[in-house]
Parts: C-alpha cells; structure tokens; sequence
C-alpha cells in the first residue's frame, strides 16, 4: 500500500523554522517520519519548499509505502484514519495540574495524505464522518473522501496560543484525548471475493 503526504508546518518563531529547515533537507527528517510508522514502511522526500524564509509556512511532500497496515476483520480490512498518530499518546496524562502549561510557541500542522489501494484487490467501502474538536485556542479536524485508487485523509490541528493557564486544563487534556479519537477512526475496505462462481 503506497501514501503520497502533503504536511505544511506554520511556525511563530524563526529560530524553530531554522531547526526544521535543517532536518527537512536530509535524511533525519525522512527518519522521523518513518519513526510513526511500521518497520517495514519506506519514506522518500519527494520536495520541500519554504525552508530558507521566515514568511509563510513551510511545506514538504513524500511518497510512503507501507507493506502491511490495518486490522483484518472477516471480508474487510480496517485502516486507521491517522495514520502516522495511531501511537500518539495524550501528553497531558494526569487528572490535575498546579502550574500553566507553556508549549515553545503557537503552531499549525496540516496534512494532506493520499492513500493509493491496489485495484480491485481492497476497494473503499466506508468512511468515517468528519471529526472536529474545537477548544477556542485549540483546534483539529480529520476527514476523509474517496478518491481515484483510493482514499484522501486531511487533517488539521492548531495551537493559537503558546500558554495555557490552570483553569484551561481540563479542556486542553480534553482536546488531546479527541485528537486521539479522531487519528482512531477507520477506513473500511473490502476485500476482494476471489471465490466467485465461473
């Protein structure tokens, strides 16, 4: 199974895009993108663009191919919607927190991932409905169409703000656990009925 991903980063500081200029460019970054996915995977850089600017969002394209992904289940196969954040963990884990949660800056992350299936072998045969999670400064939403080969996944998630006071706890944790519920969805495929009467 083969993904061509579209990923546009939005930083706020300058010093942060100079860091991802340097691992873009290479192999490290490629490696860090493989991390996400199964050993098996491949992942080739295909382009990059806005690296060398302080202006507008930086951007870079790549082929992947994954072997085997997705859980069999009788005649389908379910493929999960997030496909690089399937181990992503909630990073605010405890029930309470004392002091304000500060993150390095305020960012956007948007991905646009093409799935490309081996026709007729595992057409789509259901997608999740569009999935959005609004915490005013925190923001995401994950959908899927069905296109040519396949399926297309975009996702998106924003943090307006780099700090994050007390009281605004509850609904930051509360935002993490429905961006996993979100990258948890399923595509449904179904396989192909190689049995069928001559």
């Amino acid at each position: 199974m083969s993904h061509e991903v579209s990923q546009t980063l939005v930083g706020r500081q300058i010093t942060i895009r100079g860091k991802f200029a340097s691992l873009v460019k290479g192999d490290p970054y490629e490696g860090y993108l493989k991390a996400k996915l199964p050993p098996s995977a491949s992942v080739r850089l295909l382009s990059a663009s806005g690296w060398d600017t302080s202006e507008g969002s930086l951007h870079a394209q790549y082929s992947v191919e994954i072997p085997e992904i997705g859980s069999s289940a009788g005649k389908r196969v379910l493929l999960p919607l997030g496909i690089f954040h399937t181990n992503a963990k909630n990073p605010l884990d405890s029930p309470r927190r004392i002091h304000p949660v500060v993150f390095q800056y305020p960012y956007e992350t948007e991905e646009s991932v093409h799935i490309l299936l081996p026709p007729p072998d595992l057409p789509v045969e259901a997608l999740p409905p569009a999935f959005k999670s609004d915490q005013q400064a925190a923001y995401f939403e994950i959908s899927a169409q069905k296109a040519d080969s396949g399926a297309t996944v975009h996702r998106l998630l924003r943090l307006a703000e780099s700090k994050f006071g007390v009281p605004e706890y509850p609904n930051l944790r509360l935002f993490y656990d429905k961006t996993r519920q979100g990258d948890s969805q399923q595509i449904v495929l179904r396989k192909a009925d190689t049995g069928a009467a001559h």
